[in-house]
């Protein structure tokens, strides 16, 4: 089982994500990445952390925008691995605090806030995401915080040591795991600031988002009155269970402080050392008051980059003090990895939170779970290019000469199939002619046989009509290399529909078409979902009534073309519908765009000696003037259209014929009316 987790935390730095390897209950890291929130984003999260700036409608658009960073992170995770969103079993989402109250301070009732939209991650990657971890928690009386601790235990616990597991995030926590124990024995609690104060005042005093390596600590001197006022901590000496956030530790605070024992007469260097000593002395205090003997310190988070804190915690302990990156588990990567050991609790119905360290009334399954969608299960017998066709059920015995009329028999009826849905053609080829004005492009999207015949279409229309490649293409399942050879399971892959998609940059100024006999390839479906999403038209061609395709589009074509000669080949009737559908599609909308004058192609492309000739013909069809002065046209004008326009409107400048067909979009009746 491959999952992953995500940890947005209060130092604000960015998305930590972990791609973990589950097998008997052993967490595997595979890779682990930081995506990082531009300074912008981390400034609008910030000031929704607080009452005095916080907006609700800031908050709620933060609940989105933040669903969209975890899925960029989670598409970063992947890349470069051999893993699709397909082999991803679970994501374990903890989202970002907004606001911590486990106790109900101020007249409320406790509660806390993660935001991070789980159904943005589930819609575009149909993964099912397990988030909000901390509510079930409250609910049962407890904290909400530290969650980590059942992780910790189920990974770091030993029969030899026992072990402090210090995270050094916005804010400090620990799980203290005596050896040789069961979770019962498991002591967790938050101690103080991390590395929320040390942030501040780096930036405030340094224009530095956090002290690097802690160098800026390691270069000054204690402040003692300071750190003495810091240290009379309310936070800091109460008794466990307990937690926070960014709540107790505000810019207010800070700014308080800062005023009180006016920071702007101090050594600035000073000032970074006594918040970090704080914090290292915040630590101290509860493990000498409330944890017993203590073997082994792993030092998690950000902090365990800071060499200042590292330095004086192996100072003041007489235990071993290492990083979690000595232990072999990256530092930065353990509390996305506990997260998937939370997701992994919850999709198995047992307890995700540890009752001595939350304080809860008893153990709960944590997280609420946004399931993805099954694989649609497609009932054959319903589909009609799927029944056997009682004409032909005799095919195989038949002489050749019977065979193929057999087959004929059956193609006759497909032009009577398509003549019903005009009407609806009609409807799509309008819409798409009015993208084609405003600069849109027309998208086919199919698999198999149907985006076959979308590419065929698509590649066709340039020679023909003249127009670039950009104007009308095809995506189909599985890529180029699927219009040759097969590509196993590409039709079935909603989310590498919206790569596609998302790769020739779609906009709400185009039309995509969704080209699917049965009505039902999670491929197309999936294109057009998204296509919709974002404000474009969409449409589709299928042979099948009635079908999800159908209903899905808002230009829908139905050639239902019923059983096939040979049942389920749907590349006969079905197939030639769809390029009879095609056809008309892409021929009509040029018609409408001026690409035809009477019946003739004037914006056929000569790029070999068969379309050099029609060229010509069309041009002394249309004027009556000879071969030779056709041929001098077109090469003068550059085209049959400007040469034509020329010969008929009596026009020698190239610049103004030009600028005719500019004026009218290339409509060559409509430049012909200019110059009358």
């Amino acid at each position: 089982m491959i999952a992953i987790g995500l940890m947005s935390g209060t130092s604000l730095d960015g998305v930590d994500a972990a791609l973990v390897k589950i097998e008997n209950e052993q967490f595997e890291l595979l890779k682990f990445i930081t995506h990082p929130y531009s300074a912008e984003f981390k400034a609008k999260i910030m000031r929704n952390l607080h009452d005095s700036s916080a907006k609700l409608s800031e908050i709620c658009s933060l609940n989105f925008e933040l669903g969209y960073k975890f899925l960029d992170a989670i598409n970063e995770l992947l890349d470069g691995t051999n893993y699709n969103y397909s082999d991803i079993s679970f994501v374990a989402s903890h989202g970002q605090t907004i606001f911590h109250n486990p106790k109900g301070l101020g007249g409320n009732i406790p509660s806390t806030l993660q935001i991070g939209e789980a159904s943005v991650i589930t819609y575009h990657t149909n993964i099912q995401v397990v988030s909000d971890f901390r509510v079930m928690d409250i609910v049962a009386g407890g904290e909400g915080a530290p969650l980590v601790p059942m992780s910790e235990y189920m990974i770091y616990r030993s029969q030899e040591k026992s072990i402090v597991l210090q995270n050094l995030g916005g804010i400090g926590n620990l799980t203290y795991i005596p050896k040789n124990t069961s979770i019962d024995d498991v002591i967790a609690f938050d101690t103080g600031p991390g590395n929320v104060m040390i942030d501040y005042f780096t930036n405030k005093y340094f224009l530095k988002p956090y002290d690097d390596g802690g160098k800026i600590a390691l270069s000054g001197t204690v402040i003692e009155e300071v750190l003495e006022y810091l240290m009379e901590d309310e936070f800091v000496k109460r008794k466990p269970p307990k937690s926070t956030g960014r709540e107790q530790y505000t810019k207010e605070f800070m700014e308080e402080l800062a005023y009180k024992f006016n920071f702007l007469t101090r050594k600035k260097e000073d000032i970074i050392t006594t918040i970090t000593e704080f914090t290292v002395q915040s630590i101290l205090y509860n493990y000498k008051k409330y944890l017993e003997a203590i073997d082994l310190v792993i030092v998690n988070g950000g902090g365990s980059h800071n060499k200042y804190i590292l330095k004086r915690l192996k100072e003041e302990l007489n235990s071993e003090v290492i990083t979690g990156d000595e232990y072999g588990i990256p530092s930065d990567a353990k509390e996305a990895i506990a997260f998937v050991v939370l997701g992994y609790l919850t999709l198995n119905n047992r307890w995700g939170n540890v009752k001595s360290a939350t304080g809860a009334k008893r153990g709960v399954i944590l997280g609420k779970i946004t399931p993805k969608e099954e694989k649609m299960k497609v009932d054959l017998k319903k589909i009609g290019t799927e029944q056997r066709n009682p004409n032909t059920m005799d095919i195989d015995v038949l002489s050749t000469e019977e065979i193929l009329k057999k087959i004929n028999d059956e193609d006759k009826t497909v032009a009577y199939s398509v003549e019903k849905a005009i009407p609806n053609i009609s409807k799509l080829v309008d819409r798409i002619v009015e993208a084609f004005y405003e600069d849109g492009r027309l998208i086919y999207m199919g698999a198999g046989t149907s985006g076959r015949i979308g590419i065929i279409d698509a590649v066709e229309c340039r020679p023909t009509f003249g127009v670039s490649d950009e104007m009308v293409q095809c995506l189909m399942a599985g890529g180029e290399n699927a219009f040759i050879s097969a590509v196993e399971g590409a039709e079935d892959s909603r989310e590498m529909a919206v790569e596609d998609l998302k790769r020739i940059n779609l906009t709400s100024k185009d039309v995509v078409v969704g080209i699917a006999a049965s009505g039902r390839t999670p491929y197309v479906l999936a294109g057009v979902e998204y296509a919709k999403s974002i404000g474009a038209a969409t449409g589709c061609i299928t042979t099948a009534p009635n079908s999800p395709l159908a209903a899905a589009v808002d230009f829908p074509v139905e050639a239902v073309t019923g059983s096939e000669a040979l049942t389920g080949s749907t590349r006969m009737k079905s197939g030639t519908a769809q390029k009879m559908v095609t056809n008309m599609i892409s021929t009509t909308s040029m018609i409408k765009m001026g690409k035809v004058y009477s019946n003739l192609m004037i914006d056929v492309q000569a790029t070999n000696e068969k379309l050099v000739s029609r060229a010509r013909s069309i041009v002394v069809q249309i004027t009556g003037v000879s071969e030779e002065e056709a041929q001098a046209k077109i090469d003068k004008f550059g085209g049959v259209k400007p040469a034509f326009l020329a010969i008929m409107g009596e026009i020698d400048d190239v610049n103004e014929v030009n600028r005719l067909l500019a004026e009218t979009k290339g409509h060559l009746r409509n430049a012909l009316k200019l110059v009358k």
